[in-house]
């Protein structure tokens, strides 16, 4: 390890001391898996609001789907009147 300061210190299998901690590559390997254990259980903590999320888009999906053809019915009916002049069909859109 060199004494200069701003020198890179890379660590390598026997290890180094790092601001008085020694680094390995185990203690290295620890830390990755750790963060990557954080990253899932955090992903598995709110994985039940991105499925609920999901689930109202759905649900709005297939609701559309049913009013769909209520609203064509109710679009026909009010233009089969004669009143050109008023429409009020832009309320149904």
């Amino acid at each position: 390890m060199s004494g200069r300061p701003g020198a890179i210190t890379y660590v390598s299998v026997s290890g180094v001391q790092l601001m008085g901690v020694q680094v390995d590559t185990q203690s290295v390997l620890t830390f990755i898996g750790g963060y990557v254990a954080t990253g899932i259980s955090v992903f598995l903590l709110y994985s039940p609001f991105v499925v609920l999320f999901l689930l109202l888009l759905l649900v709005g999906g297939v609701l559309q789907l049913i009013a769909w053809p209520f609203s064509v019915l109710i679009r026909r009916l009010r233009r089969g009147r004669g009143n050109a002049e008023y429409d009020s069909s832009w309320l149904l859109h």
